[in-house]
């Protein structure tokens, strides 16, 4: 799986969020917002703080969402299934 697979399976799926963690404090979680194909903020404010979303790109969601064999890790593999409802390895 590349880059490019994550945006357009994002991007067919209607994807608007990709969880990165939950907060310690309140358990909501925070992550990266999609707001078009080339529009990707990391939010890490849960309410909690007063945090600011910045600016990222579909390569740093795919650093924190694949492995270093280009497969998904597991809390990913069911939202990253494709259209045929097979993950793109």
């Amino acid at each position: 799986m590349t880059t490019n697979d994550i945006k357009e399976i994002c991007i067919k799926k209607g994807i608007t969020f990709i969880p990165h963690h939950d907060c310690a404090l309140c358990g909501v979680y925070v992550g990266w917002r999609i707001y078009g194909p080339d529009s990707v903020f990391f939010n890490p404010s849960c309410g909690c703080g007063c945090s600011v979303p910045h600016r990222e790109t579909w390569d740093d969601v795919a650093e924190w969402v694949l492995k270093k064999d280009g497969t998904p890790h597991d809390e990913y593999k069911e939202m990253l299934k494709d259209t045929r409802n097979e993950t793109i390895d």
